[in-house]
């Protein structure tokens, strides 16, 4: 009964009262107010407060700490369960070819759909390196921002009275590496991770950009293999549960996160979750509008992940697990191929629009060329009749 208790505190299942069922239509606004729950994009707009190690009091929803030379901008939105869900940010890159502006705050709104507090934590260093596409949190060879990271979570935790078991650490892509890096200095903390860069020296792109900038030698760094030694990690902290989540659509991810979990983990690649002690590898599948990998989560998809991290946590098996994992991975697949025919749909609605925009310039500029020929014509035609009547 343990774990109901503790996914009973989400209050998922706890469905809120429709005053109004007189009126259809004011019932239907009033679900509607229910569902769409829209977050207050002012707070994001205040002047972040300093907040330090040794502040007493929890910070305001915008804030920065300075921990040794890692500058850390942070959102904070207390809730009013014992858990804390740290959100982490993935790589700055966006499909127009620009960086994402700093800071940025991932799912920083999800607030509203959440009674737990919520973290969010920019990569500090995309401050320390303002050009930079990807950094993983992670510092030079001196000094780790994973710790430093790690220090304001658990100053956190405990102003909110939140227990370390109580800790989900949440990222995607280079937010979910950034995850289990953190978790390394969080005994008994839990790691949510999707689409993680978890064999970093395989993703030459992203990491041959990344070492210009702290100017390490990723291939032969021993701190860097030390730092980034994932398995490692993982096997060391028994006490800490990680669920590692992998779209097998995603080319770049199955060939080397999947991969790597095969091969150093006692898992089988099955469609959902199988498990390896404190280890879970969950696969899914989902096609990408633009790119198969950032074919992430959504609210409804982050609260089932939620209960299942929940329910794992407290011993509940991958599967029994895979009951709501089964569900999840239905609904991912068809909401991206929802998605997808949608973002085509709208493709051809603008080509369609462009066509009849460009027949309608087409036909302006027609009808100019007749005015112009109308004009020539006229003036023609009374010079015509002008020197007929001289003539005459």
């Amino acid at each position: 009964m343990e774990v109901f208790n503790e996914i009973k505190k989400l209050n998922y299942a706890n469905p809120p009262e429709i005053r109004n069922t007189d009126d259809w239509n004011k019932t239907v606004q009033e679900v509607k107010t229910l569902i769409e729950k829209s977050a207050d994009k002012s707070v994001l707009a205040n002047e972040p407060s300093e907040f330090t190690l040794e502040s007493t009091k929890l910070p305001e929803n915008r804030f920065y700490s300075d921990i040794n030379s890692a500058h850390l901008e942070c959102f904070f939105k207390k809730g009013n369960i014992d858990y804390l869900v740290v959100f982490f940010s993935g790589a700055r890159s966006r499909p127009d070819g620009k960086l994402a502006p700093y800071p940025s705050f991932s799912s920083w709104s999800w607030y509203k759909h959440v009674n737990a507090s919520i973290l969010c934590i920019d990569d500090p260093m995309y401050k320390t390196y303002p050009e930079m596409v990807i950094g993983w949190y992670y510092g030079n060879d001196k000094e780790d921002y994973r710790y430093d990271t790690a220090l304001l979570i658990k100053k956190i935790s405990d102003l909110l009275g939140v227990p370390n078991n109580h800790i989900v650490l949440y990222g995607r892509s280079g937010g979910g590496t950034a995850a289990v890096a953190v978790s390394d200095y969080i005994e008994g903390s839990l790691v949510c991770s999707i689409n993680a860069q978890i064999d970093l020296q395989k993703y030459s792109y992203y990491a041959d950009q990344f070492a210009q900038y702290p100017k390490i030698d990723i291939y032969t760094s021993e701190v860097f293999k030390k730092r980034n030694d994932f398995a490692g990690i993982i096997k060391r902290h028994p006490e800490n549960i990680y669920l590692m989540i992998t779209n097998i659509f995603s080319q770049s991810d199955a060939e080397r996160s999947i991969a790597y979990y095969l091969k150093n983990f006692n898992v089988q690649a099955k469609y959902g979750i199988t498990s390896d002690s404190n280890f879970f590898s969950w696969i899914y599948s989902a096609w990408g509008i633009s790119n198969a990998h950032d074919s992430f989560d959504s609210v409804s998809l982050f609260k089932i992940i939620f209960e299942i991290i929940i329910a794992v946590s407290n011993g509940v098996s991958a599967e029994d697990a895979n009951i709501l994992a089964e569900t999840a991975n239905a609904f991912w697949f068809e909401r991206f191929n929802h998605l997808i025919k949608r973002n085509n749909y709208e493709k051809e609605i603008s080509k369609l629009n462009k066509q009849i925009s460009d027949m309608n310039n087409e036909d302006i500029f027609l009808k100019e060329q007749i005015d112009k020929l109308n004009r020539k014509f006229s003036i023609r035609f009374i010079r015509f009749l002008k020197k007929l009547f001289k003539k005459a």
